[in-house]
């Protein structure tokens, strides 16, 4: 009978350690994926952070600015960010769109214009993203047909505060994990929502500006943290998170696959990109903010934003063409129409010649300047504002001074007859001749 029990206790104790040991290897895969409900991330959920020294320890342009907080308002506005938002239909669509396999990104038609716009032309897919911090730039690089990497797209961005986004110098990059939700939410120091990140590694993304927590509702267009949004392209304000508009910050989930290089740099000296879209001043009266605090990103797509009815897409046109002669001085092209809400930033893109060949915002010109070789120089000139990008194409060829010869000729040489004499002064057609004829010799001899 004992005998009996032990079998039987030593069959309970085995069950017991198999149950065990799939819990124990199930806690550890759940502990391999990050928490979308509840995550707990090196950003302050405020946007505030604690620190008796507000100063960077490395000398950049962009300044460290801790925002500050304020009541939360009411509001009802309800936003599932399980599912994109429509822009032809109230409400709320219902596919929902996957963005955790760059191989396989799928959305609706009903926001085409929202997703990654994908590199085009000769450039490959998406290779790196480099962050330069003194200027509060993100930048997505491609490949070209040379294998060398070549920007492609550029986004204002907020770094962390006081130093808080690790560095990766070149040579040394962090392999991003690219984990990317819809939405998550962020704990810190309070509850918050982000929309759209992207995971670096660990508790470290790119990702929206956040928005106010909801313990019933996912993140609502209107209740994102607007002053994170002037600080987008101007100064550092997060806890070592890189905060994006909301509309960078899906296209940069777009672009983004696993072990894809990032480079964080805290000086861009020596690099260039394409100018990035703007992102509008928000506006804090209604119906833009539910407070001076809380209000819509202003580069939201969602059918209820309402500075969607104050951005125009912009545009541009003028001159396309330019016909020089080498030596040429100084000169520029005709004023270019330029329109578009908010008024379009402005660049030369594909420039083969910076240092001559310049446009200048006062005059609305490209100036160029003397001494381009002789040649066909071939850019773009790029509008770009929140609501879109418009390009011209421009040529300009100088062609080769050719040189003037000279011909001389050989001094004409003037012959006279011995034999002719002058004429009668009084009849110019006369000639006379030296040797009388013989009528002449017969008249003058007497007989």
């Amino acid at each position: 009978m004992t005998k009996f029990k032990n079998i039987k206790l030593k069959g309970i104790l085995r069950k017991f350690s198999s149950i065990t040991m799939l819990l124990l290897l199930a806690s550890i895969l759940l502990a391999c994926v990050p928490n979308m409900q509840n995550f707990t991330p090196s950003d302050p959920s405020t946007g505030e952070v604690e620190s008796s020294n507000p100063t960077s320890t490395s000398v950049t342009t962009a300044t460290d600015t801790t925002p500050h907080g304020e009541p939360v308002p009411s509001s009802r506005h309800v936003f599932n960010e399980d599912t994109l938002p429509s822009k032809d239909k109230p409400g709320i669509g219902s596919t929902v769109a996957s963005l955790t396999d760059t191989s396989k990104t799928s959305t609706t038609t009903t926001i085409a214009p929202n997703v990654a716009a994908k590199p085009v032309g000769k450039v490959g897919k998406a290779h790196s993203i480099r962050v330069f911090e003194d200027v509060q730039v993100t930048v997505v690089y491609g490949l070209d047909e040379a294998n060398q990497e070549i920007p492609i797209e550029a986004f204002y961005c907020s770094t962390g505060y006081n130093n808080a986004t690790p560095k990766a110098p070149e040579g040394r990059p962090i392999r991003i994990t690219a984990y990317r939700p819809a939405y998550m939410k962020f704990s810190l120091l309070g509850d918050c929502y982000v929309r759209y990140p992207t995971q670096i590694y660990g508790d470290y993304f790119f990702h929206s500006v956040p928005y106010e927590y909801s313990s019933t509702t996912g993140p609502k267009h209107n209740e994102c943290w607007i002053g994170g949004m002037h600080a987008l392209g101007r100064y550092k304000t997060t806890g070592g998170c890189i905060r994006l508009s909301v509309r960078d910050a899906v296209k940069l989930q777009g672009y983004a696959y696993p072990g894809m290089p990032l480079y964080v740099l805290t000086s861009s000296s020596g690099y260039s990109w394409p100018t990035p879209q703007s992102v509008p001043g928000v506006q804090t009266n209604s119906p833009y903010s539910l407070s001076s605090r809380l209000g819509w990103d202003p580069t939201d797509w969602h059918q209820d934003n309402p500075y969607l009815g104050l951005v125009r897409a912009p545009s541009i046109s003028g001159d396309q063409a330019l016909t020089l002669t080498e030596g040429y001085k100084k000169t520029s092209t005709g004023a270019y129409t330029v329109s578009g809400n908010p008024s379009p930033e402005i660049s030369i893109t594909n420039n083969p010649d910076s240092k001559k060949i310049v446009w200048n915002n006062t005059s609305k010109k490209i100036d160029i300047t003397a001494g381009l070789a002789a040649g066909k120089y071939e850019f773009s000139i790029k509008v770009s504002n929140s609501a879109g990008n418009a390009t011209l194409k421009f040529t300009l060829i100088v062609e080769a001074k050719v040189e003037e010869t000279t011909v001389t000729e050989p001094p004409t040489e003037t012959t006279i007859d011995p034999t002719t004499v002058p004429a009668d002064p009084t009849d110019p057609t006369s000639e006379t001749t030296a040797n009388p004829t013989s009528e002449t010799i017969a008249e003058t001899v007497d007989p």
